[in-house]
């Protein structure tokens, strides 16, 4: 018994560390995120900004348990939002990652953001077809929102049936559009 007790107690004292070492992971990436951002000022956004946009949000997003993350920027007058960064997991940054366009159409619609816990069963992605075709199991979408005009798009996701986004994780992609559309306005 005193052997099964100090086992579960082992188990548990790492599981406190794997969850504190992730929490201070994510709150270091936030402290770089708004570092870099104060450095972008109140002027409007220039190439220069823009590349500290994105490599504040790239470091953030290697925080959440994500197999991709994409960022997506209206560019000009079109309705076409085009991808300025991408990762992977696996394969680090890359460009051309596939991510769902029945998620990034309901982000863009709505002009809300989304979280998916369960994509494939979800009600409002039946039908979609990027859904099954990559695999996602759960995914986050947060516009960038510019005088209420969709400018952007944050978007994570994973594959794996246990990595499941949380409310926590929705709530902070959307803090961080939140202050990306800022500084794009």
């Amino acid at each position: 018994m005193d052997d099964r007790l100090g086992r579960i107690t082992a188990a548990l004292e790492e599981a406190d560390r794997q969850i504190v070492s992730a929490l201070n992971a994510r709150a270091r990436a936030i402290h770089e995120y708004n570092a870099l951002r104060a450095d972008a000022g109140d002027e409007p956004l220039r190439l220069p900004k823009k590349a500290h946009v994105i490599d504040a949000a790239r470091a953030l997003a290697e925080e959440f348990p994500a197999d991709r993350g994409s960022i997506l920027l209206q560019e000009g007058e079109a309705d076409v939002v085009e991808e300025v960064s991408s990762r992977t997991r696996k394969g680090g940054n890359v460009t051309g990652v596939r991510i769902s366009k029945t998620i990034l159409k309901e982000v863009i619609v709505s002009k809300d953001a989304v979280l998916t816990k369960d994509a494939i069963s979800d009600d409002r992605f039946q039908g979609g077809a990027s859904i099954a075709e990559l695999n996602i199991h759960s995914a986050i979408s947060v516009p960038l929102l510019i005088e209420g005009e969709v400018h952007g798009v944050l978007y994570v996701d994973t594959i794996q049936s246990g990595d499941a986004f949380s409310e926590d994780d929705l709530k902070l992609l959307a803090a961080i559009g939140m202050q990306v559309s800022q500084i794009l306005h």
